[in-house]
């Protein structure tokens, strides 16, 4: 009898053991924010939104819940530095709320911005400096709200934007990403085939141009 009392035990202990592996291996749900402007949301040359990298991230990993509602066509760096201080609404959550459960956040903002103030102005030393100093600030406090996992997706180039401009913002984001040990997407040099864009007189991407930002976010 006490030998069958001990091989029950043995087996109730494989069976507990056995449950906690388990869950404690479960792929867990994960919550996710988007932020940006119309890149992060899909934004198309026809001022309707398609789909995003954004859109495929969520449909291809354990997303639980997701809010893209803080990406939209013409947000900019200081928009959302100030959304953010207000603690804007939406969906029912507050921004702040919203940063602090995220499991993973992503940052798509500037190529509207850049695009906007190149038009009429150079985008000169003085410029780049304000931007990043923005951007800096944004993902301090980020920081500051306990963010987990941040994705930056970098900027490319526009032909009212010179490369060369682009390459020193991005080589500044990639700095400021390692500061805040943050991860840095570089896509500028990809972007250079037609057939990631919608139109050769817009910068917004085809859906072959987001899936591949999906694919190096998920790389």
């Amino acid at each position: 009898m006490r030998r069958l009392y001990k091989i029950i035990l043995i087996v109730m202990i494989c069976i507990i053991c056995t449950i906690y592996i388990f869950f404690l291996t479960k792929e867990q749900p994960l919550t996710y924010l988007a932020i940006g402007d119309g890149v992060a949301s899909g934004e198309t040359p026809y001022d309707i939104n398609g789909i995003s990298f954004n859109d495929y991230f969520k449909e291809n990993y354990h997303i639980n819940s997701s809010n893209k509602s803080f990406s939209f066509k013409n947000n900019t760096v200081q928009k959302i530095i100030n959304d953010i201080n207000k603690n804007m609404k939406s969906d029912g959550k507050y921004l702040k709320q919203l940063i602090y459960e995220a499991d993973i956040i992503t940052i798509a903002v500037g190529m509207d911005e850049l695009n906007m103030y190149s038009l009429t102005n150079d985008v000169n030393e003085e410029y780049i400096k304000k931007f990043c100093s923005d951007y800096n600030e944004l993902l301090h406090i980020l920081t500051k709200l306990n963010a987990k996992e941040v994705i930056i997706i970098g900027l490319y180039n526009y032909f009212t934007i010179k490369e060369s401009n682009i390459i020193i913002l991005n080589s500044m984001l990639s700095n400021l990403a390692d500061k805040y040990d943050y991860k840095f997407i570089d896509i500028s040099s990809f972007l250079k085939e037609d057939k990631y864009f919608l139109d050769k007189d817009s910068y917004y991407f085809s859906y072959k141009g987001h899936y591949k930002i999906y694919q190096m976010i998920s790389n």
